[in-house]
């Protein structure tokens, strides 16, 4: 009688590469007051693949800006421009490395360091700033844009 001995899981080396090559979560902070407009954008965000985290308010944006925690930060100061300059200034003088984008309306020129509010131009913004992870993203994560 012949009996089979049980080999431990054995992980290939193509297999270990193809982990250690995954590319990683994008994490966004989306600071935006306006509940349904912070709805959309952090919706459309997340169905192209990245982790989209929102903030309700400035103080809970301010409370979420750790150092190192966000690839991004994308900040609408419509609602509360003060506040909304104070948080960027915070950001960028705690962590002077953190990625950080001003929304703008959508009829305005975009700059550095600034984004159109319009959801589908702030999805594109983003892709073009992770380009590794928007060639990863799957096609079934396709979302329509028409709303």
């Amino acid at each position: 009688m012949e009996t089979k001995t049980k080999l431990p899981f054995i992980t290939t080396r193509s297999e270990h590469q193809e982990r250690m090559t995954m590319p990683k979560k994008i994490k966004i902070l989306m600071v935006d007051n306006d509940p349904k407009s912070r709805k959309e954008r952090v919706n459309i965000l997340r169905a192209h693949g990245f982790t989209a985290y929102p903030a309700l308010d400035m103080q809970q944006a301010r409370s979420r800006c750790k150092p190192g925690t966000y690839d991004l930060i994308i900040v609408n100061p419509r609602e509360g421009n003060e506040a909304a300059t104070e948080l960027c200034s915070a950001v960028r003088q705690q962590s002077p490395q953190q990625m950080l984008l001003v929304m703008t309306a959508a009829d305005q020129a975009e700059t550095e360091g600034t984004v159109s509010d319009n959801p589908q131009k702030l999805l594109e913004r983003v892709q073009a700033m992770f380009p590794k992870h928007g060639a990863a993203a799957s096609p079934a994560s396709e979302v329509s844009m028409a709303a």
